[in-house]
């Protein structure tokens, strides 16, 4: 029996960007049936990627395929979307990550916002009864972008079409530089102007993270008051990012209503350079300045042999090296936190820090409960909330997004004297994508999405 002319499909919700995806509604299957249903994807490199979801119809033929039905669902919910697997196999994977002709363990993107394609096949008994492409977008129609260089200010900023702005979003990256469109995109669906901006290594910013002038921020925030008079100014900084961010609601408190601290350090740091691969624990150079004048950073360990050879045998395979552990004794170092501590205390608009568990890169959670710590014993004025995801990793991207390998890293070069090897960024990739959903839901409470 032929089904295919009666069959649809549509995303639960409808229209759904692919961060907001909750599932996909078929109809018109055959009744009380046990389907299967193939996803099959083909990245911008030309690889191939898939997988496969079965479920039962209900009386009327129709099935949703991976609902997330509630906050407490667990996070394989969706694992047909997040998880896609190569074709070819995990290994053949692999070997071309460390030839250097794939990117990343992930599916490679045509550009940061292009459109996750997918075709989709639902079998029954093994014959396919139905075939649709299916284009999950990853900037919503929603949302009007335009590339910023205003200035030295360098990005991407995005504004809702259909609807009134209700703030503005500072977004900023981590140390893999560049800047996260991805991010700023879905806040501009959910009704901010959020900026993308790129402080290092991104068009002609500086390619190394050191000597970087917090007054670059400064000048972010105050041009994008100019765009939205009268709106708040938010400020959402990863990883380094978030020295940033909660460096300029210190310094220019005047410019800033609330801070998100993703996946937080507690001190400031030396800068690094990426570009050239020079290892972090020798670079002196501060990584910010405040009007031309430096910004103290603690120094990094100095690199035991013992835990250089640790580095060089957990870099040859995966899950590769964690960097928790040299991080965890520089912030335990006794002295440090009083000249390089970051003064959450002085901050007067409401902070929202979110530490990951098992943080490979360093221990954020414990990152965010320092901060915590600090601003209670020192008196501070303004709101702190410190949200830990229980056992995730560092990587904590938008939800939904097909990453299969979100615990793992391959560096093919960089800082900290990586010239190619595994770097174990902690969680599992279920974990990881649920503490994804969950962080994003915890970012828009704080932003004041709740409150409409």
């Amino acid at each position: 029996m032929t089904y295919s002319s009666s069959i649809s499909v549509a995303t639960n919700p409808p229209n759904a960007a692919l961060y907001q995806l909750q599932g996909l509604d078929f109809q018109g299957l055959p009744p009380e049936t046990h389907m299967r249903i193939e996803v099959r994807h083909q990245d911008a490199a030309g690889w191939d990627w898939g997988a496969s979801f079965a479920g039962q119809t209900d009386a009327e033929g129709q099935l949703t395929m991976g609902a997330v039905k509630g906050a407490g669902e667990a996070a394989d919910s969706l694992t047909w979307l997040w998880n896609l697997q190569p074709i070819a196999g995990e290994a053949a994977l692999i070997e071309a990550v460390q030839r250097g002709t794939l990117i990343g363990l992930a599916p490679a993107l045509e550009t940061p916002l292009s459109p996750l394609e997918l075709d989709l096949t639902v079998l029954l008994d093994g014959d396919a009864i139905f075939a649709s492409p299916l284009s999950l977008p990853r900037c919503p129609k929603s949302v009007r972008a335009e590339t910023i260089q205003h200035q030295k200010l360098r990005g991407q900023w995005f504004r809702p079409i259909d609807q009134a702005v209700r703030g503005a979003v500072l977004v900023l990256g981590g140390s893999e530089g560049g800047i996260v469109p991805a991010r700023a995109a879905a806040l501009a669906a959910e009704g901010y102007a959020a900026l993308a901006l790129g402080y290092f290594d991104y068009e002609d910013r500086p390619k190394a993270a050191s000597n970087l002038p917090l007054d670059y921020f400064e000048a972010a925030l105050a041009w994008m008051g100019e765009q939205v008079p009268g709106e708040k100014r938010f400020v959402w900084g990863g990883s380094r990012g978030s020295e940033a961010a909660l460096l300029s609601a210190v310094h220019f408190s005047a410019l800033v209503d609330g801070v998100i601290g993703w996946v937080p350090g507690p001190l400031v740091h030396t800068g690094f350079d990426m570009v050239g691969g020079t290892d972090f624990a020798v670079i002196e150079d501060p990584m910010w300045t405040l009007k031309g004048v430096p910004v103290p950073g603690a120094p990094h360990l100095p690199v035991t042999a013992a835990r250089q050879s640790a580095r060089e045998r957990a870099y040859s395979s995966m899950p590769g090296y964690r960097y928790t552990a040299e991080f965890r004794d520089l912030w335990a170092t006794p002295g440090l936190g009083k000249p390089y501590g970051i003064p959450i205390e002085q901050v007067k608009a409401p902070v929202l820090l979110v530490g990951a568990e098992d943080d490979g890169i360093w221990p954020s959670a414990e990152g965010a409960e320092i901060l915590l710590a600090r601003h209670q014993q020192r008196g501070g004025e303004a709101t702190v909330e410190a949200i830990i995801l229980p056992k995730a990793g560092h990587a904590l991207g938008m939800p939904n997004e097909p990453r299969p390998y979100s615990h793992v890293a391959y560096w093919q070069g960089g800082y900290s004297g990586v010239e190619g090897g595994f770097i174990d960024q902690g969680g599992t990739p279920e974990t990881n994508a649920k503490a994804a959903r969950d962080g994003w839901a915890a970012a828009l409470r704080f932003l004041g999405c709740d409150a409409v």
